[in-house]
């Protein structure tokens, strides 16, 4: 038997970039993490915090456009 649990193995998603505020402006990218404006837009979409970080001025789905 084992004396502790084993790590959890379940697959969860790795924060791709910050989405608990406005942090980031289209300059900032790519991040550290090499994490691309839009991959840190679909990301924070997806966890349901929206654009966050108003990288989709004109709301069509494009980001840092112009």
């Amino acid at each position: 038997t084992l004396s502790s649990p084993a790590p959890s193995t379940k697959s969860t998603i790795e924060p791709i970039c910050d989405c608990s505020k406005d942090a980031y402006n289209c300059g900032d990218f790519p991040l550290s993490n090499g994490a691309s404006a839009n991959e840190c837009y679909n990301y924070c979409k997806s966890i349901g915090k929206g654009d966050v970080h108003k990288l989709d001025k004109d709301k069509d789905g494009v980001v840092c456009e112009g």
